[in-house]
This record gives C-alpha cells, sequence and structure tokens, in this order.
C-alpha cells in the first residue's frame, strides 16, 4: 500500500507518459517512421521531467502488434500500433500504459480482437475498490474474450498465452518462415521467424503492480490469485492478445485503489484505440 506522497509521483508519472502518447498521436501519419513515433514520445514525457529516456516499447506492423523496439518501419495504410509504456519514471516511481493506433482501415478480425481487448478492461475496472477479490477483477477482463469463443475459461492454468510451453514441457519452437517486411528488407535483413508462435495473451493474467524504477512488481491480477484490494495499491490492467501473422492488441489503464473506489491514472487519454486516417 502506498503512501499519498508516493501516490503524487505515480500520479505524475502517468501524467508524463499521456504527454509522449499525445505527442505519439500527433505525429503518427503515413509516411512517417517508427524511430520518429518513439523519438516524439521520449522528447515529450523527458522535457515534462521523466528521467528515463527507455522502458517502454513501439509494436508495429500490418498484422497486430508486439512491443520492440523501433527499427526502421514506415508507417502505411493498414498497420496497427502499440505504445506499450512500461517505465516512465517520476522521482524513482513509475507509471504503466498500453495504448493503440490503427491507420487506416484494419481487418474485421483486428477490430473485434481490439473490441474485446478494450471491453474487458471496462469490465475489470467496475470492481476496483477496497475488498474487491483480485481474481474476480481478473476474470471479469476475459469475459469479452469468452463470449467470443477466443478464450474458454479466465483461468490461467487452462490459458493459451505466448510464453507457454509445449504440453510435455518442452520450450515452444518458434516457428522459421519468410515473412515479408519492405523496411527490414531495405536494410539487407530478411525476417525469417514467426512470433509470437502461438495465440493468447502475451501472459495468463490482467495485470500487475507497479512501484519504483525497476519493474517493482509485489502482485499479479491473475486467476489465482486471492487477495483482497487494499486501500493505497497501485496497478495496471492491461489485456493483451496475440495471433501470429493475425491479430493483435496490449491496451490498459494505471490505477489506484482509493477509499471508496479507485483513481484512473492514464485518464488523459482515452483506452480506446486511437485512429490516424490513410491519406493523412
Amino acid at each position: 500500500m502506498r503512501s499519498p506522497r508516493e501516490i503524487a509521483l505515480f500520479r505524475g508519472a502517468a501524467q508524463m507518459i499521456s504527454l509522449g502518447t499525445q505527442a505519439a498521436y500527433h505525429v503518427t501519419r503515413p509516411g512517417v517512421t517508427d524511430h520518429e513515433i518513439y523519438a516524439a514520445f521520449s522528447f515529450a514525457q523527458l522535457a515534462a521531467g521523466g528521467e528515463t529516456g527507455d522502458g517502454y516499447q513501439i509494436g508495429i506492423n500490418e498484422f497486430g502488434t508486439h512491443c520492440g523496439k523501433p527499427y526502421g518501419h514506415v508507417v502505411r495504410p493498414g498497420d496497427l500500433i502499440n505504445l506499450y509504456i512500461s517505465n516512465v519514471t517520476c522521482r524513482g516511481y513509475t507509471a504503466q500504459t498500453a495504448r493503440m493506433i490503427a491507420v487506416g482501415d484494419i481487418t474485421p478480425h483486428q477490430e473485434d480482437v481490439l473490441a474485446a481487448c478494450t471491453e474487458g478492461v471496462k469490465r475489470a475496472e467496475k470492481l476496483i475498490r477496497p475488498g474487491a477479490l483480485m481474481r474476480d477483477i481478473n476474470n471479469a477482463a476475459f469475459g469479452p474474450m469468452i463470449e467470443r469463443g477466443m478464450l474458454t475459461s479466465p483461468e490461467a492454468r487452462t490459458m493459451p498465452y505466448n510464453w507457454a510451453p509445449m504440453p510435455d514441457g518442452d520450450a515452444r519452437l518458434i516457428p522459421h518462415q519468410y515473412v515479408q517486411d519492405i523496411d527490414w528488407e531495405a536494410q539487407g535483413r530478411k525476417l525469417m521467424h514467426v512470433y509470437p508462435a502461438t495465440h493468447g495473451p502475451h501472459n495468463p493474467n490482467l495485470g500487475h503492480s507497479v512501484g519504483m524504477a525497476g519493474a517493482q512488481n509485489s502482485f499479479n491480477i491473475s486467476s489465482h490469485n486471492y487477495d483482497l484490494l487494499e486501500e493505497g495499491m497501485v496497478f495496471v490492467l492491461h489485456t493483451q492478445w496475440l495471433e501470429p501473422l493475425s491479430a493483435g492488441c496490449n491496451i490498459g489503464d494505471c490505477y489506484v485503489v482509493t477509499k471508496n473506489g479507485f483513481e484512473n491514472l492514464s485518464h488523459h487519454t482515452p483506452l480506446e484505440t486511437h485512429r490516424i486516417a490513410a491519406g493523412n
């Protein structure tokens, strides 16, 4: 449980994230590179007092996204962009959010995945209050995926996820396959693997606590966590879904539990997918 002075620093970190996210939205358009988007985010949050120029990821391609680093991808119509902000630091304390950007038209299935993940966070948020069971918050978020047939259960032990081993416990091999990537090939390289290796959430849980710099994590919001929320807890809730060469989403907000409910520390930018017109 965090003190009011600590919560003020989490709030400041979340506001820096929002400034960076808005800067990223402002520059994103066809023809801009992922380097430029990443730089816009970095400049905005550092100018506001952020203490590190790294610790966050940008994923961008036409299949649905995954967190990573910029590599020279040029934004094109049909791209999905994930801004996974896992470490913007305010006087040693970090917040965390995730946002999606869609450029022009995307596939109906991609739209469905975005809708399921967005609705999941909203359902979970409604349950945040002192005394709430962490398991119940987790399970509420996976309801939209179950309703769409993406999952059969919110139980972590039954869930497919991107880091899952093979049924016998062996490591899951990443498929070796040529994947066209024009910007990668322009640099004299070739993409020869598929990631993720399987469909599902990135991890079989909804979120986790946030703390001081260095990825301090004292609890996960998961189906097997029967702890109760208490006033002063600070955590991120992010729904994640990835399908190889098909669809993906990572979207979420940062919260503090208050006496009577919660405060959304990252409310300055809407949770919904940000839309960029293909011709802009």
